[in-house]
């Protein structure tokens, strides 16, 4: 089976000297993948909507498939944001502290994890 720390580890080796801009890129090529998905999101619910609005009957079920998509917009746009968050915070901690200072990129990996844990809670109450 096709493990993704193979790639990192094929990629690390295949480029030592610019593991920076390997890690630039496959940032990068996340944020877009979370901005493709997050724009077919909307597009669906641009759909959903103007189906549950053009009916008079029967769109009580078509407004809660609409209301769900909402709360599944939202919930995956504050996943994406943590998710590209946490990388690129990382990416950005590791290169400008000096190692005495590494505990600095643990402590804000674990703080916006506790933050996105409360949000999390608080949205699906």
């Amino acid at each position: 089976m096709f493990k993704w720390y193979q790639v990192s580890i094929v990629l690390g080796i295949i480029f030592e000297d610019n593991n920076v801009w390997v890690t630039f890129i496959f940032i990068s090529v996340d944020i877009i993948c979370g901005c493709i998905v997050t724009f077919i999101i909307q597009s669906c619910l641009k759909g959903l909507k103007e189906v549950a609005y053009s009916r008079t009957k029967g769109s009580r079920r078509d407004l809660w498939c609409y209301l769900k998509l909402i709360v599944f917009k939202r919930f995956y746009v504050i996943l994406v944001v943590y998710l590209v968050l946490i990388r690129v915070l990382h990416f950005v901690l590791t290169r400008i502290t000096k190692y005495s200072f590494k505990w600095v990129v643990s402590l804000t990996h674990e703080i916006i994890t506790i933050i996105f844990y409360i949000v999390m809670f608080y949205m699906f109450i």
